[in-house]
C-alpha cells in the first residue's frame, strides 16, 4: 500500500507541473503577441513586467 501511495503523490506531482509549465507557455505566447501589438503605453510589455503581474 505505502507504494502505490507514493507512486499516486508523484503522479500528482507531474500532473502539477505539467499544468504550470502549460500556463508559462500560455503567458510566453501572450508576451509575445504583446510584443507583437504595441501596449497602450506606446512600447511593448516585457516578458518580466508580465511575469511579475502573473505572480
Amino acid at each position: 500500500m505505502p507504494r502505490r501511495r507514493s507512486a499516486m503523490r508523484v503522479s500528482m506531482a507531474l500532473v502539477s507541473s505539467a499544468l504550470a509549465v502549460i500556463l508559462t507557455m500560455k503567458q510566453s505566447i501572450g508576451t509575445y503577441l504583446h510584443h507583437l501589438r504595441p501596449t497602450p503605453q506606446g512600447r511593448p510589455a516585457t516578458p518580466l513586467r508580465s511575469l511579475t503581474r502573473l505572480i
